[in-house]
């Protein structure tokens, strides 16, 4: 029988959604990222393909650890254009149900300027 090649990989831009914070130790919620700081975006990316030849938003949820999470934290804004490349993972949800999601390995702020502070 021939050897089956499993690929999962996930490469896209996109505009974030909202501005971020830290979730995990350390923050508001601690049961997430297993010890580790976890960012959870929720970038935009354009469809091209829309059922009336147009385009249309879609909306990805990635999540990124530790350093980068608290570099795009710090860096990082609604409407800071972002790339992402990443595998698709999925969570068990205790009641039932899979949440789907993307494991960004390597998140790149694109562009546009960083946050100010108050």
């Amino acid at each position: 029988m021939a050897d089956r090649i499993n690929i999962n990989s996930v490469v896209f831009t996109g505009r974030l959604t909202h501005d971020l914070e830290l979730r995990g130790p350390g923050t508001s919620d601690e049961s997430e990222g297993q010890g580790e700081a976890v960012w959870t975006i929720l970038p935009v990316v354009t469809n091209k393909r829309a059922a009336n030849g147009g385009s249309r938003p879609v909306y990805l949820d990635v999540k990124i650890w530790n350093g980068a999470a608290r570099f795009f934290v710090d860096n990082a804004h609604k409407g800071s254009f972002v790339a992402v490349e990443g595998s698709l993972d999925q969570y068990d949800n205790p009641e039932g149900g899979r949440w789907h999601f993307i494991a960004g390995e390597n998140v790149e702020l694109i562009g546009g300027r960083a946050k100010t502070r108050d």
